[in-house]
């Protein structure tokens, strides 16, 4: 269907941003950011949606000339999207890879303020914000966030171990 709807509509840019996302997901990743990269520069975001999706085929990249871009590009997104809270989460990812711990962690925290009325983007960004406070020693503080996603999302297994880890930490560090 993507190929049919290039046929009618070779410069539509919601079918070429589907195009690249496409190319991304086959694993063609120059080509994809190449096409996120002209959707963002020749056809204007108000929503910030092609700004947000480059930033996202730039991190899963990973190099840190891609996570420096992405931070860019998600600082657009959120700036288009000001109440989209999976751009502030995912910019706190990259700068995790980026080893700027503390800035993730503002990150995070905006992220899940912006989330309070979706309980999906809450107990991802509360999960990403309790990784990494388990990942600091801050085992209280990640515990809280683990069960914050529970309740968001009491099927998230991964935060239901996390927590156990958390609560581990707790018994043998005490509140750190």
């Amino acid at each position: 269907e993507l190929d049919r709807a290039l046929k009618f509509a070779p410069d539509n840019p919601k079918v070429l941003d589907h195009k690249a996302a496409m190319l991304c997901d086959q694993g063609r990743m120059d080509e994809g950011i190449a096409l996120f990269e002209r959707l963002v520069a020749e056809y204007g975001d108000p929503t910030g949606t092609h700004a947000g999706n480059c930033a996202r085929a730039h991190s899963l990249r990973g190099m840190p000339a891609d996570l420096a871009r992405a931070l860019e590009l998600f600082a657009v997104a959120s700036a288009k999207a000001p109440a989209e809270p999976s751009w502030r989460d995912l910019a706190g990812l990259c700068l995790l890879h980026q080893g700027r711990f503390e800035e993730a962690l503002v990150k995070f925290d905006e992220a899940i303020a912006l989330a309070a009325h979706d309980p999906q983007s809450a107990s991802i960004s509360h999960s990403n914000a309790g990784g990494l406070r388990l990942r600091l020693g801050r085992h209280a503080a990640a515990a809280d966030h683990f069960r914050a996603a529970l309740r968001a999302d009491p099927t998230d297994r991964l935060a239901r171990v996390s927590l156990a880890q958390a609560e581990a930490g707790l018994r043998r560090n005490g509140p750190a």
